[in-house]
């Protein structure tokens, strides 16, 4: 499982940005079209704030995952002998 999740996660590091940006506009379009905003500047200050939300959302899960591989008592017991050390 451990296998998956790294080559999961070495997917999501290469090709992240791209989707980032890509899920950025569909937002920032569906939030545009809702509220009605139809100029240049309030639309590229919509799709800056979905940006930097998701970003900040994958930089949280990486801090939160480096976190867990650190504690003792969950590499021990729950990440399996590939995050013992050797």
């Amino acid at each position: 499982m451990n296998n998956y999740l790294a080559r999961l996660m070495r997917y999501w590091l290469c090709l992240g940005t791209l989707y980032d940006i890509a899920f950025a506009l569909i937002f920032s379009s569906v939030i545009a079209v809702l509220f009605q905003i139809f100029t240049l500047i309030g639309y590229l200050m919509i799709f800056a704030a979905c940006w930097f939300i998701i970003e900040f959302y994958w930089w949280l899960v990486n801090k939160f995952g480096t976190t867990l591989q650190r504690n003792r008592i969950i590499r021990k017991y729950f990440l399996g002998a590939q995050f013992k050390k050797r």
